[in-house]
């Protein structure tokens, strides 16, 4: 299970959280949370994963990397709303 670093970045920012409140919430470090954002952790457990989707209000898959995105991990914000189901209320 290969966590999208950029799309966890991106669903906490575009709920306006900061990252200090969004681990403090999920019981983790900021510097571990940083770790998971910058993809310096690429591979988290489910659990926390699920956590993760549960704080942001997404699906777990939302946060994953999908088997062609392992070729191309970089992003555009264009990218990003075309592949981001548009579920979150801000």
């Amino acid at each position: 299970m290969r966590l999208n670093h950029k799309r966890l970045k991106y669903f906490r920012q575009i709920q306006k959280v900061k990252q200090l409140e969004m681990a403090r919430s999920l019981g983790l470090d900021q510097s571990l949370l940083s770790k998971y954002e910058n993809g310096k952790v690429p591979n988290p457990s489910a659990a926390i994963v699920k956590t993760m989707a549960n704080y942001l209000n997404c699906e777990m898959t939302d946060l994953l990397l999908a088997e062609t995105d392992y070729e191309q991990e970089e992003f555009t914000e264009k990218e990003y709303k075309q592949t981001i189901p548009n579920r979150i209320d801000v």
